[in-house]
């Protein structure tokens, strides 16, 4: 397994019971991405699983429109469907080149992945108010230069959605950068680079 494949395996494993804990009632409750509620960010991620499955396998991938899974059994799917990302991670071949999709390095498109598999999971989890411990991972560090909306640097590279050089759908403008304390862990501030602010649970 890749280092990419093995952080998704835990960030799923880890997201699997929000998802599961996730009740009917609460699909229209608010989150703290202002443009989705539960329900709306639920279809929004398992978007996000099956395009980047594609994605690692260097296959065309279609972002035109948000399938709906709520009619379906997805806190079974969710399972199955981070599986198959995960094991499209897995092979070293997916880590290389450059993603004829997206434009950017395929190392750069498994961690913008894996950033939404931890950052959406917590999102749900404080719509719901659900506890979430996340994956450990190497906390990015971010700068914005005159020329360029945000440029990430260090192992996270272009890795934080304010960072992306092409625009990713259904990206909330509010979504922007906020201040962050970095010594309550790694969390904090990974949600800072993507525009969380923490302690109030929005962005």
């Amino acid at each position: 397994m890749t280092t990419i494949s093995n952080l998704l395996r835990a960030s799923a494993d880890r997201a699997a019971p929000v998802l599961a804990a996730i009740r009917d009632e609460q699909l229209g409750a608010p989150t703290p991405c202002a443009e989705y509620g539960v329900g709306d960010l639920i279809n929004h991620l398992f978007q996000v699983v099956d395009n980047f499955e594609g994605l690692a396998r260097k296959e065309p991938t279609d972002w035109s429109g948000t399938p709906d899974v709520l009619g379906t059994d997805w806190r079974v799917r969710f399972a199955a469907e981070t599986d198959a990302l995960v094991a499209a991670w897995t092979p070293e071949s997916a880590l290389e080149g450059v993603s004829v999709n997206m434009g950017l390095p395929q190392l750069t498109i498994g961690r913008m992945v894996l950033l939404d598999l931890v950052l959406h999971p917590w999102d749900l989890a404080v719509a719901t108010g659900q506890e979430f411990t996340p994956t450990r991972m190497p906390s990015p560090s971010c700068t914005r230069s005159p020329t360029t909306s945000g440029t990430c640097r260090g192992r996270w590279a272009c890795s934080g959605r304010r960072c992306r050089s092409r625009p990713m759908p259904t990206r909330s403008p509010a979504c922007s950068a906020v201040p962050v304390a970095i010594h309550d862990g790694v969390l904090t501030p990974l949600l800072g680079t993507d525009g969380t602010d923490a302690a109030r649970g929005n962005r």
